[in-house]
């Protein structure tokens, strides 16, 4: 039986997954609650810069902002482990 996905997973398959690497740097995407695509990257600073690509705003779901605060988390160990 096949699952029914959601827009969220038809259109960004690898939403809010850590991609990248620790040498080049490791970056997720996501999109926001108006299907705008995102980019945030993790720098080794308990931080997420999110590009915003010029917008005025975006509207993050409080379910993403918490799982992109999550990500910051998973990322910094990822940086430890190789350092």
């Amino acid at each position: 039986m096949s699952k029914n996905k959601t827009i969220e997973e038809v259109l960004m398959p690898n939403e809010l997954q850590i991609l990248g690497n620790v040498e080049d740097g490791l970056k997720t995407e996501f999109l926001d609650a108006e299907l705008d695509a995102f980019e945030a990257n993790f720098n080794y600073d308990n931080c997420a810069t999110i590009d915003t690509n010029g917008m005025k705003y975006i509207a993050i779901s409080r379910n993403t902002l918490i799982k992109l605060a999550r990500l910051v988390d998973v990322a910094e160990k990822r940086y430890e482990e190789k350092l």
